[in-house]
């Protein structure tokens, strides 16, 4: 398995993997974020029938990925390895960075709680190699995949939506929103797509905001210090706590210091015009402090 990293934002990833049929000698290719379709849907995503799907319900004899065989057992904590690859059920205890793929079940207890959900998403990925693949299976609401796929997900699949007359639509419209996210990680514009998403549900909103404030370490590794573009495309309180933004409030807590000889400190409100030298507010308090003796003292 070749993993090509293409973009990343925060725990995001697009990757391009390359798998070698050893049957035919030749390569399968696809791209993460996406999802694994195991329903009739072949036309988008992942072919089921290329990965062993790892539990005793479920098995693809001839799979390019095969995962070990493990019963899946409710709160039972296992990890299984095999070759490059691993099954983890629960919290891991040990390293995951000798695998290029780690395949977890979210259970429905757990996928209806997001403080649960995303806990064993960030566990799994502390112990995997930054460019090592996250496969979660399971139950999970479709309406947060992008959130998911923000969180470090790499691929999901609708196994989850085996019985369901809309099996089809709903699995094709998963698949159109990874394709989506590749392009906004591309673009590092995931996060402004992902605070619409948060406004949609109050689930979104609060998994979002609680991930972001608990795992700021985790994103902000993967967070481009400049951004090329030099917008900021937000207006929602959440925005307070993706990334780059409380990067650079502590860095302002950190390290500014005032100027010694100022001793008042004045707040400006923001503007609707920008930029603020074609403020009619901002150029009439500038007006205004023009003419303060003191004009120095004003911070």
């Amino acid at each position: 398995m070749i993993i090509e990293p293409v973009s990343q934002l925060g725990l995001a990833r697009h990757l391009m993997i390359t798998i070698k049929d050893k049957n035919n000698n030749k390569e399968k290719r696809f791209e993460t974020p996406n999802v694994i379709i195991y329903g009739n849907l072949v036309d988008n995503g992942i072919p089921g029938d290329i990965i062993s799907f790892a539990t005793s319900y479920k098995t693809h004899e001839g799979a390019l990925i095969r995962f070990p065989r493990a019963d899946y057992i409710p709160y039972e904590e296992k990890i299984v390895k095999e070759g490059n690859v691993a099954l983890v059920i629960g919290a891991p205890k040990e390293s995951l960075k000798d695998v290029d793929i780690v395949f977890t079940i979210i259970s429905k207890d757990v996928g209806s709680s997001y403080r649960r959900t995303l806990d064993t998403i960030i566990k799994i990925r502390r112990v995997m190699r930054d460019d090592a693949i996250l496969y979660v299976s399971g139950y999970f609401k479709p309406g947060s995949l992008p959130i998911l796929y923000y969180f470090g997900v790499d691929l999901v699949d609708d196994a989850f939506l085996v019985g369901d007359p809309k099996r089809n639509v709903i699995a094709r419209n998963m698949v159109k929103v990874a394709e989506k996210v590749r392009k906004l990680i591309d673009e590092k514009r995931l996060r402004d797509y992902i605070e619409i998403i948060a406004r949609k549900s109050q689930y979104n909103a609060s998994m979002i905001k609680i991930g972001e404030k608990d795992y700021f370490k985790e994103l902000e590794r993967g967070y481009p210090v400049l951004n090329e573009k030099k917008v900021l495309m937000t207006v929602f309180e959440e925005a307070l706590y993706r990334p780059d933004v409380r990067r650079y409030i502590e860095r302002l807590r950190e390290y500014y210091v005032p100027p010694r000889s100022e001793r008042v400190l004045l707040l400006i409100p923001c503007s609707y015009r920008k930029p603020y030298s074609k403020s009619k507010t901002h150029r009439e308090i500038l007006k205004a402090l023009s003419k303060i003796k003191n004009r120095y003292a004003i911070h």
